[in-house]
């Protein structure tokens, strides 16, 4: 069985790195134009790299995963092709024994089974998409 991980993007921890990343590339840019030493200015610019990429290092990292935010939903299962829509969009989402079937406006049905995912993982992403629906 498999774990879905639900990944908050409105997070604090989430919107500070990217604040981060962003000022350290800024300050790298300033620095390159201002004549600063070079390895000032590339010690700026990498760790600006290296913020970007931890805010997204978990989709590398785990073959199921689900970010969202307040409006929002991307979804990357392992052997689907990668999905998004709006919470606005959902016209059924049910729990049933046979999984998590949830229909959005525009796109097939989608059918999470309980026989690939985990119980905690399909109530998890349920309680999500009713919370934001």
């Amino acid at each position: 069985m498999e774990d879905i991980l639900l990944k908050n993007q409105d997070s604090v921890g989430f919107k500070l790195l990217i604040i981060a990343a962003a000022a350290s590339l800024f300050l790298a840019i300033l620095l390159f134009l201002t004549d600063a030493p070079g390895w000032i200015a590339l010690t700026a610019a990498g760790t600006g790299i290296t913020l970007f990429a931890a805010t997204s290092i978990d989709n590398f990292k785990h073959t199921n995963i689900v970010n969202y935010d307040s409006k929002s939903v991307t979804v990357k299962l392992l052997g689907r092709r990668t999905f998004g829509f709006m919470f606005g969009q959902i016209e059924q989402v049910s729990l049933s024994e046979k999984g998590l079937l949830l229909r959005v406006k525009g796109q097939d049905a989608i059918t999470l089974s309980r026989k690939r995912y985990k119980e905690q993982s399909l109530k998890e992403f349920y309680n999500l998409i009713i919370k934001y629906k």
